[in-house]
């Protein structure tokens, strides 16, 4: 089982990897306040956007494992994978 590379949570982190990158750049220089405070909320909202992706994802583990725990056959859980060997 290798990392999977196209995950949202790789991309959200690059993102906001760029983006705090960006926001050192622009207030280490005398840049506008306007531009500055916008990379701020961006981070602030990529922020943000990756606890909820984090919670989401745990959720679904909680939710799968009560199932698992509680011998709940009527639960379903499905799968975004393409990979046929996730699928079976």
């Amino acid at each position: 089982m290798g990392f999977n590379w196209r995950s949202p949570i790789v991309t959200r982190v690059a993102i906001l990897t760029a983006t705090i990158f960006a926001f050192a750049f622009i207030a280490k220089g005398n840049s506008s306040i306007l531009l500055t405070l916008g990379l701020l909320g961006a981070i602030l909202f990529q922020v943000s956007q990756l606890i909820h992706a984090f919670e989401k994802s745990n959720t679904e583990i909680s939710s799968f494992l009560d199932a698992i725990r509680f011998d709940d056959l009527s639960s379903s859980f499905k799968t975004e994978s393409h990979d046929p060997t996730v699928q079976k």
